[in-house]
């Protein structure tokens, strides 16, 4: 250390960096993954509803397995 200067931790400091260091990862990463997934099934069911309004514009029929 230059000058004799020595810089001391006290307490628990390690482990309270590695928990801030772990949330702000958590909100950097997982946070907007998570906004993103929901605007994907967001828009999915948005863009399903618009082709049912078309199909029943057209008078069209699909018929499939699972809504029989």
């Amino acid at each position: 250390m230059p000058l004799g200067l020595k810089i001391r931790r006290r307490g628990n400091s390690y482990c309270m960096d590695f928990a801030t260091v772990a949330i702000v990862f958590g909100l950097v990463v997982f946070l907007p993954a998570i906004v993103v997934g929901g605007l994907f099934v967001w828009a999915a069911r948005k863009d399903g509803q618009e082709d049912r309004a078309v199909q029943k514009w057209l008078g069209v029929r699909r018929r499939t397995r699972l809504g029989r």
